[in-house]
């Protein structure tokens, strides 16, 4: 999951990730910490599929328009395809994408995220098929909706460096190569565009980088090569050179490289050599992007759209069925038995949408996605939680800035006890969207427990400055002011008024204790044993009507009638200080 964003996150119950058009590893996910360095791209001297040529677009005015929101204000008009002469299998692909992108238009409940990846497939077809400005279209609509989905960053690179466009597409490979720092093919990608920028140390800098973290890849190596051949370094770019055809002998362009070196050198002989084997075949950069928009001219591809249009409709077992039939047209497809037993989910057939999920981590081990959601189901029971636990860490490895993996996984954590973790990966959580007043909250409770009072404090106290009107977090700040474990950062009185506006506008037992608090620190014992006694009717009448968990429900009564003994004895009343944790 080098590159890559999450689809749609939440299918009824379940938070599962729809696989889309995930740019770099084929694999959503939620973009976007250090993580390992993902496998290199291994060299190859297999040729880019053969484009039709270009079909002709329809005129713009026929195309659907997007509506600007908030978020996205400048969506622009992406053309329909231009259908005629085309082959049936490729007409259809592009009619069957486009319909998908229609229907995410049309669905005012889609979040930004799932409309970037709508748009992000639709680029990538047109991308496929060498339709680049409409393709640039697609990739600018899904970077507004998704700016930090640096997939569609590096695809839209891809484009502009095609069409010579060297400035643009530098500021998006050094975007994308930013985010994944150990990423090999970003950055001889984006050591290629410096070279054709006369850039030789910066691109010298890059294909270094790249041979550092993968010492066989070949790429890096012809790049070097042709760096020490500007600088006039012939003898090191042989060097690299005839490492690079050691690597992949069937690139026999890299002969004329050789040929041409020797020749500075006065080694005729050698030059004539190599002179006499040179040929086309290069030095293909094989990454997700690659692979992806060579997927896309395979017949799979057609049902998983088809797949996709049923999905975002409702229509599971139609769903079910396209898939089925990307899996049995590829069965090497991890995109499509991800995206199966996602609609699986959804006919309720969890075993099956597990098989289909292992299978997927046989064929891809890093698939990203494919972790999440078999986390996701495994969460399902409680004895499944510590697999869950270690399918969501492998998830991270190959996206670690992926908010909703972090989430998912501080959650587990919290439950299962291993507080120092979770708190990790809540703040990580917390950092990545400051606005989620739930993580806020788990964060603050968590830091709390490891006595880490001051941070609690910080970040509820910043939060509620940026958001004074939502309730949980005045609720959390209220309860952390009346009855934090250090008393040198309680204030009894914005407590109680905090924690009276929350109760005002929130009537509840756990509000209703928050204002309890912050009357004992505010040494109005009386009022605090007067609101107590309320809490402890309403905890006496719930038990008389439980049906279930009454011994829970005794605990919090016997509890509540303690509290209740020591605010009647009067001052000091004031929560009691505890030893901060180690």
């Amino acid at each position: 999951m080098t590159l890559f964003s999450h689809a749609s996150r939440v299918f009824g119950v379940l938070l599962l990730c729809l696989l889309w058009a995930c740019t770099k590893d084929d694999t959503p996910a939620p973009a976007p910490p250090p993580a390992p360095a993902p496998p290199a791209p291994q060299p190859s001297t297999a040729q880019p599929p053969a484009s039709p040529s270009q079909p002709a677009q329809a005129p713009p005015s026929t195309a659907l328009a997007p509506t600007p929101t908030a978020a996205a204000p400048d969506l622009k008009l992406v053309p329909p395809p231009n259908l005629s002469g085309l082959e049936p299998t490729v007409a259809d692909q592009l009619k069957a994408a486009y319909e998908s992108l229609s229907t995410a238009l049309t669905n005012k409940d889609l979040a930004p995220q799932e409309l970037s990846e709508s748009y992000g497939m639709m680029g990538q077809l047109y991308h496929a098929y060498q339709l680049f400005e409409a393709a640039l279209l697609c990739y600018d609509n899904a970077l507004q909706l998704a700016p930090q989905n640096f997939s569609w960053r590096y695809a839209r690179a891809d484009i502009l460096r095609q069409q010579g466009k060297l400035p643009e597409a530098l500021a998006d490979y050094e975007a994308a190569c930013a985010a994944q720092a150990d990423d090999v093919a970003c950055l001889i990608r984006q050591g290629r565009a410096r070279l054709e920028t006369n850039d030789a140390v910066k691109a010298q800098e890059l294909f270094a980088r790249a041979l550092t973290l993968n010492p066989n890849a070949a790429a890096a190596h012809e790049g070097l090569g042709q760096v020490t051949t500007m600088q006039g370094q012939h003898q090191d770019a042989v060097k690299h050179f005839e490492a690079a055809l050691a690597l992949v002998p069937a690139a026999n362009r890299l002969h004329y490289e050789l040929s041409t070196a020797y020749q500075k050198l006065n080694q005729p002989e050698k030059a004539k050599t190599h002179l006499d084997q040179r040929g086309t075949v290069g030095i293909k950069v094989v990454d997700d992007l690659t692979e992806q928009l060579e997927a896309l001219v395979r017949g799979e591809r057609i049902a998983i759209l088809r797949g996709r249009l049923a999905f975002q409709a409702g229509r599971y077992d139609d769903a079910a069925a396209q898939f089925t039939k990307a899996t049995e047209a590829e069965p090497q497809s991890v995109t499509a038995r991800v995206n199966l037993a996602a609609a699986l989910v959804q006919l309720g057939q969890g075993t099956p949408a597990v098989q289909q999920l292992q299978e997927a981590l046989r064929l891809q081990p890093l698939n990203g996605a494919a972790h999440y959601n078999l986390a996701v189901l495994l969460l399902q029971k409680p004895e499944g939680r510590p697999d869950a636990i270690r399918h969501f860490r492998a998830a991270l490895v190959t996206d670690p800035t992926d908010r909703q993996t972090h989430v998912q996984l501080a959650n587990a954590l919290r439950q299962q006890g291993e507080v120092d973790d979770a708190l990790i990966h809540a703040m990580k959580a917390a950092d990545l969207d400051p606005s989620d007043e739930t993580v806020l909250r788990w964060t603050a409770d968590l830091l709390v427990q490891r006595g880490y009072f001051i941070e609690a404090r910080k970040r509820l106290e910043d939060a509620h400055q940026r958001f004074p009107d939502r309730g949980i977090t005045a609720s959390a700040l209220a309860r952390l002011l009346a009855a934090c474990p250090d008393p040198t950062l309680r204030d009894g009185k914005r407590a109680l008024d905090l924690a009276q506006r929350v109760f005002k506008a929130a009537n509840s037992m756990q509000h209703a204790e928050t204002v309890v608090l912050a009357f004992a620190e505010s040494g109005q014992c009386q009022e605090a044993a007067k609101w107590q006694q309320q809490l402890v009717t309403a905890a006496e009448k719930q038990i008389e009507k439980a049906t279930e968990q009454k011994e829970k429900g005794a605990e919090v009564l016997k509890r509540l009638k303690t509290e209740l003994a020591r605010y009647e004895k009067g001052s000091p009343c004031r929560p009691p200080v505890a030893e901060k944790k180690k």
